[in-house]
Formats: structure tokens, C-alpha cells, sequence
């Protein structure tokens, strides 16, 4: 035969659940989740309020900043790879030993920022010396970077 027992803090909180009046109350599990619940609704009313009053940047007031030269705008992360490049096969391919970069992206961001004889040397097919970074590898490689005669597209190679 067995017997059941009571842990003794439940016989504890049975005790004082009928003792109402005393100061050595326990609230019943329905009152305490209910509070709870409440706590965390007036919580998520408060960051609704918060997220509320920030300011919502309309194309228009972009505009005026940008015409001001000034901006109130926070940018928490500005992807500091301007030039992203998936590798093909023929990236790969050690008879071929180039890596061929998108012609928008190296107008855009290399020979808009270089002057005017470096560009000469990338246009005249003779190159420039860059040093190369591979997050993959963490490594730097010097390459040159020119403009390839057969495509006009823009290359980085090992001479």
C-alpha cells in the first residue's frame, strides 16, 4: 500500500490559500500568470510608444537633407565591401590566371577614385599594381588590375 505525501512548501501554500486575512498570502498560479501577462502587455505598449516616436524618413525629406548637406539619419553598418565577386570556374581555371570583375562595379569604385594616369595605365592594357584582400583566406595578394584587350571588361591578374 502507498502513501501520498505533500511536499511541505505545497502544504505551506495550502495552509496560507486558506488563511485570506493573513499577511503570509500566496497568490494562486491564475493570479500570478495573470499579472504577468499584464507586465508584459504594458512593456510591449511601452516599446510600441518608443518605436512610435521615432522619426520615419519620407524620400522627400532625404532629399532636403541631402540638399542641406546634412543628415540627422543614423547608419548603424555600411558594408565596407564594395566589390563582391562569386567565383566561376573560369576565376578558377589555373591556365587562364585572371579574375574578371563586373565593368560597372570597377568604373564605380576604382578608376572613379583613381587619377587620371592610373587610368591611363588600366586603359593602356599595361595595369596597375593593387593589393588584393581575401576574407576567405585572410591574406593579401598583389595583382594588377587592367582592362582586359579581348572584352574591354576589367581584370585582376598575377603578372
Amino acid at each position: 500500500m502507498y502513501r501520498l505525501t505533500m511536499s511541505p512548501i505545497i502544504k505551506k501554500r495550502k495552509i496560507y490559500e486558506r488563511e485570506e486575512g493573513s499577511h503570509a498570502f500566496f497568490p494562486s498560479k491564475k493570479t500570478t500568470d495573470n499579472y504577468l501577462m499584464i507586465k508584459q502587455e504594458l512593456e510591449r505598449k511601452m516599446i510600441e510608444d518608443r518605436i512610435r516616436s521615432f522619426r520615419f524618413y519620407t524620400p522627400e525629406d532625404c532629399r532636403e537633407e541631402m540638399n542641406l548637406g546634412a543628415s540627422t539619419k543614423l547608419n548603424l553598418f555600411e558594408d565596407p565591401w564594395k566589390i563582391k565577386k562569386t567565383l566561376t570556374s573560369s576565376d578558377v581555371n589555373e591556365h587562364l590566371c585572371r579574375l574578371l570583375l563586373p565593368v560597372e562595379a570597377a568604373h564605380n569604385h576604382i578608376t572613379a577614385e583613381w587619377g587620371g594616369d592610373r587610368v591611363e595605365q588600366v586603359e593602356d592594357m599595361v595595369g596597375e599594381w593593387v593589393v588584393v584582400w581575401d576574407y576567405d583566406t585572410g591574406s593579401e595578394h598583389e595583382l594588377v588590375f587592367k582592362r582586359w584587350g579581348s572584352s574591354k571588361s576589367f581584370v585582376l591578374v598575377d603578372n
